[in-house]
């Protein structure tokens, strides 16, 4: 990797709390042969970035995400977007996509690397991030660490944060 290419894994962002760091636009592929512009969203809502590695969802991120859908009105209403991204081709998701948030694909694992979603063997591995619409990455985590979110809420919790409505973001150090 080039050091232009260098997002949030320059040195920084994989612990979780407030990176500071600018998470990426990325335009990816969807399901439906559309593609989606991260930084189409950012100028109206602050994001919930799921990179979800590849292969199948593991049970901890896909809990997270039924959770994030029953409470996607209320983060639409605090003006947040929740966007998926696996390191995967759509042809392998077909049908296998139950939430109603967009899916986008980054087949070559390119975003994934960016933003520090990768393991120690250097492969896509599933990562939170909340995002300002300036695009600063407010948090991030990795899943299996400690502060992994259980609860969805926490996810609602730091868009009121990114809103400046809140405090802060709820359950975290």
């Amino acid at each position: 990797m080039h050091e232009g290419e260098v997002g949030l894994d320059a040195g920084h962002g994989r612990s979780p709390g407030g990176t500071g760091r600018l998470f990426p636009d990325a335009t990816l592929p969807t399901q439906d042969g559309s593609s989606l512009s991260l930084d189409s969203y950012r100028v109206q809502r602050d994001l919930v970035v799921l990179m979800l590695g590849n292969g199948s969802l593991p049970p901890a991120a896909s809990h997270l995400l039924a959770q994030l859908a029953d409470l996607r009105a209320e983060l639409e209403m605090a003006e947040g977007q929740v966007i998926a991204i696996v390191a995967d081709v759509p042809s392998h998701w077909v049908g296998k996509w139950p939430y109603p948030f967009p899916l986008a694909f980054d087949a070559d694992a390119r975003l994934h690397h960016r933003v520090a979603a990768i393991d120690d063997r250097d492969q896509p591995r599933v990562a939170l991030y909340i995002t300002d619409r300036s695009s600063q990455s407010v948090t991030m985590w990795l899943l299996a660490e400690e502060h992994w979110p259980t609860d969805a809420r926490a996810e609602q919790g730091w868009l009121t944060y990114c809103d400046g409505k809140g405090p802060g973001g709820p359950g975290h150090r």
